[in-house]
């Protein structure tokens, strides 16, 4: 304990400035046309760590230090020219116009920086890189900050996205218009990952639709996040560095030529000092250690086109002790992964052709109890869009996606799922599973005075099945500037890919419909409410059937989000509250995930000037689960999901401080998770016989550090 006070305390002393600079405060407003522009983001260059955004009437204030004032001041909005101009340059009042980067009369004469989404009006939320990166716990991390928005559901401290009460395994994550399967990184055999594979430094915008997904992404039961990389960088050079307990990074992005520029970022992930700091919290852990980069770069082919390449590979290894069913034992995980993507764009006078192509590869080894497994996975999926841009505010937008899948296992399993002890109780396993399918859709949009209208069809087809259709539609109605609302229904398939417990593609449907109303109060304040229901029709192991069966998924729920914002102060919370029964074989019980209710709050000082500390807290019921009995030797099961987890609790606490070392940028930054050292259950296992139970919880208090610097 006195190690861990004494590496704090330190650290601290990081934050505290003995040099006082004066600071000046600029305000401007932002407009486009002659509507003031909400939320664009205002921020300095190259220090991107003073930064915010327009309220909800275009206005903005930001604190300069007076060191700061050789930099360039940038707003930034999408679908519009970045707007830059020289702090030495500043008059004020200032106003600032924003000008298209495209419109039905001048797609032919500029080249569109940014690919189009079509259906972007519908999303329940919009995230640039700044509001990635200054959102509490999610440690820059595109996925992990979603977790932390009010229709997020996720019940695992776990980078998968779990949007509205659907599983992670159906949601869908998209970069440039790609799927991206298993978007995770330290993942375990349940599927769970701690990170998601993607650097925040390369994302442009990320969307997301957590029910009702528009079907120009794709076939999604459980809801879609969709991310668009970088389109443009902000200046020439730029390098960031990062260190701390667990992580050496290193990001650098240059601009070529005037049409060309690549970003590339590395990291290496190594546990040992990160288990010192954290000995008690992590005795379970003997390490993990991961080696990972990647590579985005854009290049004009001509004044209308261009291609956009982006590359990833990851070698990770994880060695944790793990219990399940009857046995208690050191899990052994090792991966290697590679994904490729490839994207070219045509603007045309009047609308936007692209194409996709991506190579996905992956082999992973485990080893667990009397389990041995090796699996090697390949995925190829190209497609072809294109969006037409119609006077009087209709677009059309159509295409056609190829994918091939193939899964290759091979190892020792058990014959009976809930023996993960006896070695002789094994059978030699190998599967070569691989599945074909073409889908086709078309998507429509129509804006018509307040109202948005938006609709879209899909199909799938595979060789000797029979074709699935899908279809959806949402009504957005603009009731002023502040306050809008969201109507949405559809019907969806899609196909599961194999994992550990469900070695075949298999088909699964849901019928979704969604209410959501937003409203800006004042500039100051916020709130959101949102009602949905969702019947799924699934494969799921049912541990007491002894196999996957089909069942249905009946899913009810509503969110209510308030967030206010004072001077440097910021408060938001949300409560979400859902019903989740599923039914098999006339049997009505409580879904996995059916925690019933849940409650998140943020409280953020935010002062570049003197310190950023924000203090989050997740509250929510306990998780049911299917007991084990042993009876006269026998393993006998309890009624499905009669049982339930205690409650969750956790309080976190994030702080960083920007300040300057001659022209370098720092930022060292303190996160303490589950400050009060709650015990949360996360699972069940059994001794050999099932004669005693034991649990196993999630976290105690864990405690990272660490420093970006901006060169």
């Amino acid at each position: 304990m006195k190690t861990i006070k004494m590496v704090v305390l330190m650290w601290l002393a990081l934050f505290i400035r003995l040099d006082i600079h004066s600071q000046t405060t600029i305000t401007g407003r932002v407009f486009e046309g002659k509507n003031p522009v909400f939320a664009a983001s205002v921020f300095l260059i190259p220090h991107r760590c003073v930064n915010t955004i327009t309220d909800d009437n275009g206005y903005f204030s930001i604190d300069i230090p007076d060191s700061l004032y050789t930099d360039t001041l940038m707003v930034s909005y999408l679908g519009y020219k970045d707007y830059k101009i020289l702090l030495t340059n500043w008059k004020e009042p200032c106003i600032i116009s924003l000008v298209p980067n495209q419109s039905t009369t001048t797609l032919s004469e500029v080249v569109v920086r940014a690919d189009p989404v079509a259906s972007k009006e519908f999303a329940a939320s919009q995230l640039d890189k700044i509001s990635i990166y200054m959102t509490p716990s999610a440690g820059a991390d595109p996925l992990r900050a979603v977790a932390l928005q009010s229709y997020s559901t996720s019940t695992e401290e776990s980078a998968n996205p779990q949007l509205r009460g659907s599983s992670g395994n159906y949601s869908r994550v998209f970069i440039n218009g790609v799927p991206v399967k298993n978007p995770v990184r330290n993942q375990q055999l349940n599927g769970i990952g701690n990170f998601s594979l993607f650097s925040a430094d390369i994302v442009s915008k990320q969307f997301v639709y957590p029910s009702n997904p528009p079907l120009e992404f794709g076939n999604s039961i459980g809801g879609v996040v969709t991310l668009n990389t970088t389109d443009n960088l902000t200046q020439k050079h730029e390098t960031n560095l990062s260190l701390s307990l667990a992580n050496v990074g290193v990001f650098h992005a240059t601009q070529i030529n005037d049409k060309t520029f690549f970003q590339v970022y590395g990291n290496k992930q190594k546990s040992e000092l990160y288990k010192i700091l954290n000995s008690k919290s992590l005795d379970y852990l003997q390490r993990f250690a991961s080696t990972d980069g990647g590579v985005n770069f854009r290049t004009t082919v001509s004044t209308k086109s261009y291609i956009n390449g982006y590359a990833y590979i990851i070698n990770e290894s994880y060695l944790a002790e793990r219990g399940m069913y009857n046995y208690l034992g050191i899990q052994d995980a090792k991966n290697i992964r590679n994904f490729n993507i490839l994207n070219y764009r045509l603007h045309a006078k009047e609308g936007v052709l692209g194409v996709n192509a991506a190579l996905d590869m992956s082999d992973s080894n485990y080893n667990y109890g009397n389990i041995s497994d090796t699996t090697s996975q390949k995925s190829v999926f190209i497609s072809a869009s294109y969006k037409h841009f119609f006077p009087k505010q209709i677009t059309i937008s159509v295409g056609a996606d190829y994918e091939y899948n193939s899964y290759h296992y091979h190892g020792n399993y058990p014959i009976y799922i809930y023996d993960l002890v006896n070695i002789a109780s094994t059978r030699y396993g190998k599967d070569n599973l691989h599945t074909t399918k073409y889908e086709a859709y078309a998507y429509g949009k129509w804006i018509i005075g307040s109202f948005i209208l938006g609709a879209s069809v899909r199909n799938i087809f595979q060789l000797g099945e029979k074709t699935r259709w899908s279809y959806q539609a949402n009504v957005k109605y603009v009731l002023n500037r502040k306050c809008s609302l969201i109507v949405s229904l559809g019907r969806y398939n899609t196909l599961c890919s194999p994992s550990y417990v469900v070695r075949k593609f298999d088909n699964a449907k849901s019928r979704q419909m969604s209410l959501d109303w937003n409203c800006n109060l004042t500039k100051n304040s916020e709130c959101k409410v949102a009602v949905y229901w969702k019947e799924e029709s699934l494969p799921q192991h049912l541990i007491s059937r002894k196999g996957v069966h089909g069942v249905d998924n009946n899913i009810m729920g509503l969110e209510l989000y308030g967030k206010y914002s004072w001077s440097c102060l910021e408060w938001s919370g949300s409560c979400s509250f859902i019903k989740a029964k599923m039914k098999y074989d006339n049997l009505t019980f409580d879904s996995d995930n059916s925690f019933g209710h849940m409650g998140k709050f943020m409280l953020s000082y935010l002062d570049p000037k003197i310190i950023n500390i924000s203090v989050s807290c997740l509250y929510r019921g306990g998780l049911p689960y299917t007991p084990i009995i042993s009876r006269n030797g026998n393993v006998v099961y309890g009624n499905l999901n009669s049982e339930k987890y205690n409650d969750y609790f956790t309080l976190d606490l994030s702080i960083n401080r920007y300040f300057q070392i001659g022209k370098i940028g720092v930022v060292p930054f303190i996160t303490i998770t589950n400050i009060t050292n709650h015990s949360n259950q996360q699972y069940n296992y059994y001794s050999q016989n099932y004669e005693q139970q034991f649990v196993k919880f999630y976290n105690k208090r864990l405690i990272y550090v660490g420093c970006n610097v901006r060169l």
